[in-house]
Protein backbone atom coordinates (compact mmCIF):
# COMPACT_ATOMS: atom_id res chain seq x y z
CA UNK A 1 0.00 0.00 0.00
CA UNK A 2 1.38 3.35 -0.74
CA UNK A 3 1.92 5.92 1.53
CA UNK A 4 -0.98 8.58 0.33
CA UNK A 5 -3.28 5.70 0.23
CA UNK A 6 -2.55 4.97 4.03
CA UNK A 7 -3.03 8.55 4.68
CA UNK A 8 -6.16 8.49 2.87
CA UNK A 9 -7.80 5.15 4.61
CA UNK A 10 -6.64 7.62 8.17
CA UNK A 11 -8.08 10.64 7.00
CA UNK A 12 -10.80 9.94 4.17
CA UNK A 13 -12.05 11.94 1.50
CA UNK A 14 -14.83 13.74 2.09
CA UNK A 15 -16.31 15.47 -1.38
CA UNK A 16 -15.71 18.95 -2.30
CA UNK A 17 -18.62 21.46 -3.65
CA UNK A 18 -17.58 22.55 -6.72
CA UNK A 19 -19.10 25.17 -10.02
CA UNK A 20 -18.61 26.20 -12.81
CA UNK A 21 -20.86 28.63 -15.48
CA UNK A 22 -21.63 26.79 -18.62
CA UNK A 23 -24.79 28.04 -21.12
CA UNK A 24 -25.30 31.32 -18.84
CA UNK A 25 -26.40 28.52 -16.12
CA UNK A 26 -24.27 28.51 -12.44
CA UNK A 27 -24.12 23.90 -12.16
CA UNK A 28 -22.81 21.84 -9.80
CA UNK A 29 -20.57 18.76 -9.35
CA UNK A 30 -18.84 17.39 -6.55
CA UNK A 31 -15.16 16.23 -6.18
CA UNK A 32 -13.95 13.31 -4.40
CA UNK A 33 -9.91 13.26 -5.09
CA UNK A 34 -6.94 12.16 -3.00
CA UNK A 35 -4.77 14.87 -1.18
CA UNK A 36 -1.15 15.92 -2.33
CA UNK A 37 -1.24 13.28 -5.33
CA UNK A 38 1.33 14.38 -8.00
CA UNK A 39 0.91 10.85 -10.19
CA UNK A 40 -1.71 10.76 -12.85
CA UNK A 41 -5.20 9.16 -11.55
CA UNK A 42 -8.11 7.31 -13.14
CA UNK A 43 -11.21 10.01 -13.53
CA UNK A 44 -14.54 8.14 -12.70
CA UNK A 45 -18.19 10.43 -13.59
CA UNK A 46 -20.91 9.37 -11.98
CA UNK A 47 -24.54 10.79 -13.40
CA UNK A 48 -27.20 10.63 -10.69
CA UNK A 49 -31.21 9.28 -11.32
CA UNK A 50 -34.02 11.59 -11.67
CA UNK A 51 -34.55 12.95 -8.74
CA UNK A 52 -31.67 12.29 -7.02
CA UNK A 53 -28.14 14.52 -6.44
CA UNK A 54 -24.32 14.22 -7.29
CA UNK A 55 -23.56 13.70 -3.53
CA UNK A 56 -26.37 11.20 -3.26
CA UNK A 57 -25.11 9.10 -6.18
CA UNK A 58 -21.57 9.25 -4.99
CA UNK A 59 -22.25 8.00 -1.55
CA UNK A 60 -25.10 5.36 -2.40
CA UNK A 61 -23.80 3.84 -5.45
CA UNK A 62 -20.10 3.51 -2.87
CA UNK A 63 -18.15 5.43 -5.37
CA UNK A 64 -16.77 7.68 -3.05
CA UNK A 65 -15.70 4.94 -0.85
CA UNK A 66 -13.98 2.98 -3.97
CA UNK A 67 -12.24 6.12 -4.37
CA UNK A 68 -10.84 6.37 -1.21
CA UNK A 69 -9.74 2.54 -1.01
CA UNK A 70 -7.96 2.52 -4.82
CA UNK A 71 -6.97 5.62 -5.24
CA UNK A 72 -9.10 7.42 -8.22
CA UNK A 73 -11.27 10.52 -8.68
CA UNK A 74 -14.64 10.59 -8.28
CA UNK A 75 -16.74 13.31 -9.62
CA UNK A 76 -20.49 13.58 -9.73
CA UNK A 77 -22.07 16.38 -11.69
CA UNK A 78 -25.89 17.82 -10.87
CA UNK A 79 -28.31 17.14 -13.19
CA UNK A 80 -31.12 20.71 -13.42
CA UNK A 81 -34.62 20.45 -12.47
CA UNK A 82 -37.17 21.58 -15.25
CA UNK A 83 -38.28 24.56 -13.30
CA UNK A 84 -34.95 26.64 -12.59
CA UNK A 85 -36.13 28.70 -10.84
CA UNK A 86 -37.22 26.83 -7.99
CA UNK A 87 -35.57 24.53 -5.91
CA UNK A 88 -35.16 21.07 -6.87
CA UNK A 89 -37.94 18.51 -5.02
CA UNK A 90 -38.39 14.86 -6.17
CA UNK A 91 -41.68 14.92 -6.36
CA UNK A 92 -42.53 18.22 -8.39
CA UNK A 93 -39.46 19.76 -9.73
CA UNK A 94 -36.81 17.03 -10.21
CA UNK A 95 -33.52 16.87 -11.16
CA UNK A 96 -32.92 15.45 -14.13
CA UNK A 97 -30.52 14.84 -17.60
CA UNK A 98 -31.34 16.02 -20.97
CA UNK A 99 -30.64 12.45 -22.54
CA UNK A 100 -31.94 13.52 -25.75
CA UNK A 101 -35.14 11.35 -25.27
CA UNK A 102 -37.76 13.96 -25.97
CA UNK A 103 -39.13 13.05 -22.07
CA UNK A 104 -39.73 16.19 -19.70
CA UNK A 105 -40.30 20.00 -20.27
CA UNK A 106 -40.06 22.06 -23.69
CA UNK A 107 -37.77 24.09 -21.58
CA UNK A 108 -35.43 21.20 -19.60
CA UNK A 109 -35.48 19.79 -23.72
CA UNK A 110 -32.65 22.66 -24.24
CA UNK A 111 -30.19 21.86 -21.76
CA UNK A 112 -26.98 21.53 -22.55
CA UNK A 113 -26.01 18.43 -20.39
CA UNK A 114 -23.46 16.84 -22.85
CA UNK A 115 -21.51 20.39 -23.41
CA UNK A 116 -22.08 20.65 -19.22
CA UNK A 117 -20.03 17.29 -18.58
CA UNK A 118 -17.43 18.02 -21.21
CA UNK A 119 -16.85 20.94 -18.97
CA UNK A 120 -16.55 19.24 -16.03
CA UNK A 121 -13.84 17.00 -17.31
CA UNK A 122 -11.88 20.01 -18.39
CA UNK A 123 -12.00 21.88 -15.11
CA UNK A 124 -11.33 18.74 -13.26
CA UNK A 125 -8.48 17.71 -15.65
CA UNK A 126 -7.01 21.72 -14.80
CA UNK A 127 -7.55 21.31 -11.25
CA UNK A 128 -6.73 17.31 -10.26
CA UNK A 129 -4.12 15.06 -11.63
CA UNK A 130 -6.22 13.17 -14.37
CA UNK A 131 -4.92 10.23 -16.44
CA UNK A 132 -6.17 11.48 -19.98
CA UNK A 133 -6.29 7.72 -20.91
CA UNK A 134 -8.51 6.66 -18.24
CA UNK A 135 -11.85 8.96 -18.02
CA UNK A 136 -14.66 6.95 -17.64
CA UNK A 137 -18.28 7.61 -16.71
CA UNK A 138 -21.20 5.84 -15.16
CA UNK A 139 -24.60 6.46 -14.18
CA UNK A 140 -27.94 5.33 -12.81
CA UNK A 141 -31.46 5.12 -14.90
CA UNK A 142 -31.84 9.00 -16.02
CA UNK A 143 -27.79 9.21 -15.25
CA UNK A 144 -27.22 6.24 -17.26
CA UNK A 145 -29.72 7.23 -20.35
CA UNK A 146 -26.93 10.34 -20.18
CA UNK A 147 -24.00 7.65 -20.28
CA UNK A 148 -25.15 6.31 -23.40
CA UNK A 149 -24.98 9.94 -24.85
CA UNK A 150 -22.11 10.41 -23.26
CA UNK A 151 -20.63 7.19 -24.77
CA UNK A 152 -21.70 8.54 -28.26
CA UNK A 153 -21.08 12.11 -28.09
CA UNK A 154 -17.74 12.47 -25.76
CA UNK A 155 -16.28 9.30 -27.24
CA UNK A 156 -13.26 11.03 -28.90
CA UNK A 157 -12.17 11.21 -24.64
CA UNK A 158 -13.83 8.86 -22.41
CA UNK A 159 -12.16 5.30 -22.06
CA UNK A 160 -15.52 3.23 -21.45
CA UNK A 161 -18.90 3.50 -20.41
CA UNK A 162 -21.54 1.70 -17.51
CA UNK A 163 -25.04 2.61 -18.00
CA UNK A 164 -27.11 0.66 -15.23
CA UNK A 165 -30.97 0.88 -15.62
CA UNK A 166 -31.10 3.51 -18.07
CA UNK A 167 -32.06 3.09 -21.69
CA UNK A 168 -30.14 4.57 -24.54
CA UNK A 169 -32.55 6.44 -26.61
CA UNK A 170 -30.73 7.85 -29.64
CA UNK A 171 -28.47 5.59 -31.42
CA UNK A 172 -24.99 7.39 -33.28
CA UNK A 173 -22.10 5.38 -33.81
CA UNK A 174 -19.14 6.84 -31.50
CA UNK A 175 -16.46 8.31 -33.42
CA UNK A 176 -13.89 6.51 -31.28
CA UNK A 177 -15.12 3.23 -30.57
CA UNK A 178 -15.31 2.73 -26.88
CA UNK A 179 -15.84 -0.69 -24.69
CA UNK A 180 -19.62 -0.74 -22.56
CA UNK A 181 -20.83 -2.33 -19.93
CA UNK A 182 -24.66 -2.43 -19.22
CA UNK A 183 -26.43 -3.97 -16.45
CA UNK A 184 -30.13 -4.34 -15.26
CA UNK A 185 -32.76 -5.92 -13.62
CA UNK A 186 -35.28 -8.44 -15.15
CA UNK A 187 -37.80 -6.79 -12.41
CA UNK A 188 -37.38 -3.23 -12.95
CA UNK A 189 -40.92 -1.78 -13.33
CA UNK A 190 -39.53 1.93 -14.49
CA UNK A 191 -37.73 0.34 -17.47
CA UNK A 192 -39.75 -2.97 -17.77
CA UNK A 193 -37.29 -6.01 -19.08
CA UNK A 194 -39.38 -7.15 -21.65
CA UNK A 195 -40.59 -3.97 -22.84
CA UNK A 196 -44.39 -2.06 -21.79
CA UNK A 197 -44.97 1.27 -20.27
CA UNK A 198 -43.01 1.86 -17.36
CA UNK A 199 -44.19 3.15 -13.94
CA UNK A 200 -42.14 5.63 -12.47
CA UNK A 201 -43.04 8.16 -9.67
CA UNK A 202 -43.70 10.87 -11.86
CA UNK A 203 -46.46 8.72 -13.93
CA UNK A 204 -46.32 6.58 -16.37
CA UNK A 205 -43.77 6.23 -19.92
CA UNK A 206 -44.22 5.69 -23.10
CA UNK A 207 -44.24 2.19 -24.52
CA UNK A 208 -40.36 1.06 -24.59
CA UNK A 209 -38.89 -1.97 -26.33
CA UNK A 210 -37.36 -4.93 -24.66
CA UNK A 211 -34.09 -4.14 -22.54
CA UNK A 212 -32.43 -6.60 -25.16
CA UNK A 213 -32.31 -4.04 -27.55
CA UNK A 214 -30.21 -1.80 -25.66
CA UNK A 215 -27.04 -4.38 -25.99
CA UNK A 216 -28.12 -5.08 -29.48
CA UNK A 217 -28.14 -1.44 -30.69
CA UNK A 218 -24.42 -0.96 -29.04
CA UNK A 219 -23.36 -4.32 -30.40
CA UNK A 220 -24.38 -2.91 -33.75
CA UNK A 221 -22.94 0.45 -33.44
CA UNK A 222 -19.48 -0.44 -32.51
CA UNK A 223 -19.65 -3.40 -35.27
CA UNK A 224 -19.35 -6.91 -33.03
CA UNK A 225 -18.73 -9.69 -35.42
CA UNK A 226 -21.15 -13.07 -34.70
CA UNK A 227 -23.31 -13.71 -31.67
CA UNK A 228 -22.29 -12.50 -28.24
CA UNK A 229 -20.71 -15.00 -26.08
CA UNK A 230 -23.56 -16.06 -23.21
CA UNK A 231 -22.09 -17.04 -19.49
CA UNK A 232 -23.06 -16.52 -15.62
CA UNK A 233 -21.33 -14.10 -13.62
CA UNK A 234 -23.05 -15.46 -10.67
CA UNK A 235 -26.04 -17.83 -9.83
CA UNK A 236 -28.03 -15.14 -11.09
CA UNK A 237 -26.29 -12.54 -12.74
CA UNK A 238 -26.60 -13.53 -16.94
CA UNK A 239 -23.60 -12.65 -18.44
CA UNK A 240 -23.71 -11.73 -22.76
CA UNK A 241 -20.49 -10.92 -24.01
CA UNK A 242 -19.98 -9.31 -27.68
CA UNK A 243 -16.30 -9.57 -28.43
CA UNK A 244 -14.05 -8.72 -31.36
CA UNK A 245 -15.73 -5.24 -31.96
CA UNK A 246 -14.57 -2.18 -33.56
CA UNK A 247 -10.79 -0.84 -32.61
CA UNK A 248 -10.66 -3.91 -30.57
CA UNK A 249 -13.41 -2.98 -28.01
CA UNK A 250 -16.33 -4.93 -26.32
CA UNK A 251 -19.69 -5.10 -25.32
CA UNK A 252 -20.38 -6.36 -22.14
CA UNK A 253 -24.41 -7.28 -20.99
CA UNK A 254 -25.42 -7.75 -17.65
CA UNK A 255 -28.73 -9.16 -16.38
CA UNK A 256 -29.34 -9.27 -12.82
CA UNK A 257 -32.47 -11.68 -12.09
CA UNK A 258 -34.91 -10.60 -9.78
CA UNK A 259 -33.69 -6.93 -9.46
CA UNK A 260 -35.62 -4.02 -9.68
CA UNK A 261 -34.91 -0.15 -10.56
CA UNK A 262 -31.57 -0.80 -7.95
CA UNK A 263 -27.57 -0.08 -7.68
CA UNK A 264 -27.33 -3.63 -6.78
CA UNK A 265 -25.30 -3.89 -3.37
CA UNK A 266 -25.41 0.06 -3.08
CA UNK A 267 -26.27 1.46 0.31
CA UNK A 268 -30.50 1.72 1.24
CA UNK A 269 -32.26 2.89 -1.38
CA UNK A 270 -35.29 5.54 0.38
CA UNK A 271 -37.96 4.66 -2.63
CA UNK A 272 -40.33 2.10 -1.50
CA UNK A 273 -40.01 -1.76 -3.48
CA UNK A 274 -43.60 -0.96 -4.48
CA UNK A 275 -42.08 1.68 -6.68
CA UNK A 276 -38.82 0.42 -7.64
CA UNK A 277 -39.30 -3.58 -7.43
CA UNK A 278 -37.26 -5.71 -5.38
CA UNK A 279 -33.50 -5.09 -4.34
CA UNK A 280 -31.32 -7.93 -4.97
CA UNK A 281 -27.61 -8.56 -3.72
CA UNK A 282 -26.83 -10.87 -6.81
CA UNK A 283 -24.01 -8.18 -8.21
CA UNK A 284 -21.65 -5.78 -6.44
CA UNK A 285 -22.41 -3.38 -9.32
CA UNK A 286 -19.32 -0.41 -8.29
CA UNK A 287 -16.89 -3.24 -7.76
CA UNK A 288 -17.84 -4.86 -11.17
CA UNK A 289 -18.24 -1.64 -13.22
CA UNK A 290 -14.72 -0.64 -11.29
CA UNK A 291 -12.64 -3.75 -12.67
CA UNK A 292 -14.42 -3.14 -15.97
CA UNK A 293 -13.12 0.42 -16.13
CA UNK A 294 -9.61 -0.73 -14.94
CA UNK A 295 -8.86 -3.17 -17.80
CA UNK A 296 -9.77 -0.74 -20.27
CA UNK A 297 -7.74 2.48 -20.68
CA UNK A 298 -7.75 4.21 -23.98
CA UNK A 299 -5.18 4.45 -26.35
CA UNK A 300 -4.09 8.21 -26.41
CA UNK A 301 -2.74 9.57 -29.67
Amino acid sequence: MTRWLLLLLLLGAPASAEQLTHDGIVRDYSVVAPAGVTEKLPLVLVLHGAGGTGRYALNTYRWADRALTDGFIAVAPQALPPRLEEPAQFRTNPAYWNDLSGRGAPAHQRIDDVGFIAAVIEAVRGAYPVDPARIYVTGFSSGASMTHLLGMRLSDRLAAIAPVAGRNWIAESPASPLPVLLIYGDADPLHPFNGGHPRTPWGDGPLETPIDDVATAWAKLLACPGAPVADRLAPAVRSLRWDGCAAGTEVRYLVVEGLGHHWSQGKRDPLPESATGPNSAALNTTETIWQFFRSHPRVVP
